[in-house]
């Protein structure tokens, strides 16, 4: 997916002086469509960043088909080079269901 110049999503220069001290960033994707969209974006910019980014996604296992977003944000990841991370929670609110 090739982005247009003046589609833009974030301004390079802004991101890096925001990060410009950081040792690690991680970038938290829930498998919605701005995640994914920040995600992608991140993965074309990737050679003008430091290399300090990894991505979590928190499965929750509030929603019946969490488990699949999980499966499709480190499949998206592995397909983007990117490190990835899914932590499975269970929250105590559901755990007498």
């Amino acid at each position: 997916m090739q982005m247009e110049p003046q589609m833009q999503l974030i301004n390079l220069e802004w991101f890096e002086s925001v990060i410009k001290d950081s040792k690690k960033c991680i970038i938290g994707v829930s498998g919605g469509i701005d995640s994914m969209v920040l995600l992608h974006w991140l993965a074309q910019n990737k050679h003008n960043l430091p290399d300090i980014f990894e991505v979590m996604h928190i499965d929750h296992n509030i929603q019946v088909n969490s488990a699949d977003w999980a499966i499709m944000v480190e499949q998206t990841c592995a397909n983007l080079g990117l490190k990835c991370t899914v932590q499975k929670v269970r929250s105590e609110e559901h755990t007498s269901e």
